[in-house]
């Protein structure tokens, strides 16, 4: 079934609650849809949204040529855990405590909001993006804060993780990546979080 025959069968297809056609600007919604998914299939495009490549990642051109396979749940998973049990549950960046499963464990012992203590998820940090080569390997995988993790990825042009770890630590005894108070809560006990 080609794009024209798909437009075709979405545009009889009648709306059950007000016994009209579908928007023509639904319609074109979901052609565009099905042409994105077609080119995802085929290794034409990108998943992200609109076929838009991360900017700190190698060219369009070199992209398309390339296919990922998606990590296993369960290997990033069990890598993350690994990391952060060798790390002593802190982060790779701050150095502060971390959770992996029991938020409400983690506010309790260190007396902090939901809001703050979520910034302080355990995930999984690679060293080496994947869009630069990097694998799915313990060698590869560090135990970061959601906050420096994010932090690192939001700028346009993402330092490499040997950089960051300079920044957030500057900034942090500067007072500036976590709210001071929050620091002097975690900084208070020794024992790791869940």
């Amino acid at each position: 079934m080609d794009g024209g025959e798909i437009s075709a069968h979405l545009e009889f297809f009648a709306d059950s609650s007000s016994r009209r056609l579908i928007d023509p600007r639904t319609v074109q919604r979901l052609r565009s849809d099905v042409l994105r998914i077609r080119r995802l299939v085929r290794g034409l495009s990108s998943p992200l949204r609109g076929g838009c490549f991360p900017s700190h990642c190698a060219s369009a051109s070199a992209m398309k040529q390339r296919t990922w396979p998606m990590p296993s749940r369960d290997t990033i998973k069990t890598l993350r855990r690994r990391a952060a049990r060798e790390q002593g549950w802190r982060c790779f960046y701050c150095q502060l405590p971390m959770w992996d499963t029991e938020l409400d464990e983690f506010i309790v012992r260190y007396g902090v909001s939901r809001g703050l203590a979520r910034r302080f998820r355990c995930t999984a940090e690679h060293v080496e993006a994947r869009c630069d080569g990097g694998k799915d390997v313990a060698p590869n995988i560090v135990a970061a804060c959601l906050f420096c993790n994010a932090t690192r990825h939001k700028a346009k042009h993402p330092l490499d993780a040997s950089e960051h770890v300079s920044v957030v630590r500057l900034r942090l005894a500067k007072g500036r990546w976590h709210p001071p108070h929050v620091v002097a809560a975690l900084s208070k006990r020794i024992m790791p979080p869940v």
